[in-house]
């Protein structure tokens, strides 16, 4: 236990239902943790005790219904990608009121159940910075604080196509660099350059791309170029996450 109470970086792939309270809890020097292909587990435990995590990667857990109550106690942490956990649900409802969370970076990804962000993301609104919406087939709306979020510099949403507009307030996220809007029809709609009803919303933003589909931007895209370089956090392959742990923020994040 001396070992494993030393350990900084563990990635699980497991058939278990559930991974017992006493092994994820004693890990106190753990920095990234990440759950991959998980397909049976169900629930989470004991992260509050995990003081040093700073990323957190769900991904391919197909069973797992929520994210532990206890993450959002654990006040390092800054990187959160949850991927292709078809049966969560980030809305629970003894999560429906905002904690006092320092997210720097919000990868949500091929999530069918996801109809809305998260309560709990308003806690980090004055450090979030990166926020990815991709492949979330139900998303019908964003909420209308999400130009609170004062300190976002990236937003990226892709392929979300029952989303029908922006929250009113874009203009007040002065700190907003990039936006990036793929596969999304209402909107491009709604927000193109050329003929877009609401292009003065977002008309501050210094890089913005709006395109139906992925083919027409490929070179133009950052997020994609996330991607195809290996950036930490758009990638699944694990030693990117370690490379983290020995890097600045500012790098890994593109900026």
């Amino acid at each position: 236990m001396g070992i494993l109470s030393s350990l900084r970086f563990l990635q699980i792939t497991t058939k278990q239902f559930f991974i017992p309270q006493k092994v994820i809890g004693s890990l106190s020097s753990l920095r990234y943790l990440g759950f991959i292909e998980c397909d049976k587990l169900e629930y989470l435990y004991a992260m509050q005790q995990l003081t040093n995590l700073r990323p957190l990667q769900l991904d391919s857990c197909a069973s797992l219904k929520s994210l532990p109550f206890s993450a959002m106690h654990v006040r390092t942490l800054r990187f959160l990608r949850i991927e292709n956990c078809e049966n969560i649900n980030l809305s629970v409802e003894e999560w429906s009121k905002s904690f006092p969370l320092r997210l720097e970076l919000l990868a949500l990804i091929k999530l069918p159940q996801l109809v809305h962000l998260p309560l709990w993301l308003q806690g980090s609104a004055n450090t979030i910075r990166t926020i990815v919406i991709e492949g979330c087939p139900n998303l019908t709306v964003l909420p209308k604080w999400l130009p609170d979020l004062t300190s976002l510099q990236k937003l990226f949403i892709i392929m979300c196509p029952k989303l029908l507009f922006l929250p009113k307030g874009m203009l007040h996220l002065t700190s907003l660099e990039v936006l990036e809007i793929v596969g999304c029809s209402a909107l491009y709609s709604r927000y193109n350059r050329e003929t877009g009803a609401d292009w003065s919303e977002i008309i501050h933003v210094p890089r913005v791309l709006i395109e139906e589909t992925y083919d027409s931007c490929d070179r133009k895209s950052l997020f994609l170029r996330f991607q195809k370089k290996d950036y930490c956090y758009f990638h699944k392959t694990s030693n990117l996450f370690v490379n983290y742990l020995y890097s600045r923020t500012d790098a890994c994040l593109g900026g």
